[in-house]
């Protein structure tokens, strides 16, 4: 029984120090963000962000990448965006629209 207690107040105290640990770690982490200054972008700039993403800037992305790098989680190789990109573009434009307009990704098909 009073292994039990022991065990049980082992895990209590365990508890405790995770949540002290975790507290300290968010106020460090927000007192680094309080203290970041970011840098401003230029009015000319931030309107060309703002303006939708074109198919010729999907293209010049694709054109642009090293045929042997794969620049995405699923393992394709820039090759195969090449090879395919009349089929892609207009998939992958439709991608980039739907995510910036609904501020996530739209589920699969």
């Amino acid at each position: 029984m009073a292994d039990m207690a022991a065990s049980l107040m082992d895990d209590k105290l365990d508890q405790i120090l995770k949540a002290i640990v975790d507290i300290r770690h968010e106020a460090h982490i927000r007192d680094l963000i309080d203290r970041t200054t970011l840098q401003t972008v230029d009015t000319v700039v931030q309107v060309d962000l703002n303006t939708p993403i074109t198919e010729q800037e999907i293209r010049g992305a694709i054109r642009g990448s090293s045929t042997i790098k794969t620049p995405g989680l699923n393992g394709l190789p820039a090759g195969f965006f090449k090879a395919y990109e009349d089929l892609l573009v207009p998939q992958m434009l439709e991608l980039c629209q739907c995510t910036l307009a609904e501020g996530r990704l739209p589920k699969t098909r």
